[in-house]
């Protein structure tokens, strides 16, 4: 089985070209995985859970607002690499002396297939299909800590989202 880092080169031999920074968000707060749809047995409709609803609207507003001037949606036959990374607040029981001072690794919920989801979902208004996302990164992180250990402050909660586009060689 191929490594990631050959799969790459080998997938760069066959594709001649390269990414290019499209658009980069900062999402203020934490970032809210997609919350499973709530059915209406009498009208047969889907809801979303409001908290998903809002975070989907917030992600959007924000995209729409820092694409303008830029040319989206994204052309239909361009592929697109989305790299998210979710800061959260670091827990209390988190700033023991043994505890890291920088970023940790997010174990715990939510999962973080379900934030690319509402995070991508959100993003609808930069391309065309979601077909067209065709790598994605993604990681969850605590917050570092700021100041000292016994204040018990960390890096406020934030999603960075940055989009990149792929450019084939002429």
């Amino acid at each position: 089985t191929p490594t990631p880092a050959e799969s790459e080169a080998r997938m760069g031999d066959a594709m001649e070209g390269s990414w290019e920074h499209f658009i980069s968000l900062k999402l203020p707060g934490e970032g809210v995985a997609m919350g499973r749809p709530r059915f209406n047995r009498y009208t047969g409709g889907a809801r979303l859970p409001t908290k998903t609803r809002r975070y989907l609207q917030l992600v959007s507003e924000i995209a729409e607002k820092a694409s303008w001037g830029l040319d989206v949606p994204i052309a239909r036959d361009t592929p697109v690499r989305v790299t998210i990374t979710a800061v959260y607040k670091r827990p209390q029981t988190k700033f023991r002396k043994k505890d890291p001072a920088g970023r940790m690794m997010k174990t715990t919920k939510s999962d973080l297939d379900n934030l690319i989801k509402s995070v991508n979902d959100g993003l609808d208004c930069l391309w065309t299909d979601d077909a067209q996302v065709t790598e994605i990164r993604a990681s969850k992180w605590l917050g570092a800590i700021k100041g000292e250990r016994k204040d018990k402050t960390s890096e406020l909660p934030f999603v960075r989202v940055d989009v990149e586009v792929w450019h084939a060689a002429s």
